[in-house]
């Protein structure tokens, strides 16, 4: 049990500092960026937020809470192995 949790907190540890690693530095040019890095570093800032509040109807609202509801009846399977990638069967 020892050696499980020793590599419990190895792959943590791994894990965090890929994590760390695979964040862009702050003192990068936008230009130096990838697209994907600009992207997201927009859409953190919010400098490309819309400034219109978005609604939904109520209607919108009942459907979307009552699917949320509804998504609890189905049981969660214990594993789940699909093979292919394709909605054949």
């Amino acid at each position: 049990m020892n050696t499980y949790i020793s590599s419990l907190l190895l792959a943590g540890a791994l894990f965090a500092a890929g994590v760390v690693q695979a964040q862009p530095s702050a003192h990068h040019a936008p230009s130096q960026m990838s697209a994907t890095q600009r992207a997201l570093a927009a859409q953190r800032s919010g400098e490309i937020a819309s400034s219109t509040e978005q609604h939904l109807s109520g209607k919108v609202r009942a459907a979307a809470y009552k699917r949320y509801v509804d998504s609890f009846k189905q049981p969660i399977p214990a594993s789940f192995i699909d093979d292919s990638f394709t909605s054949d069967e």
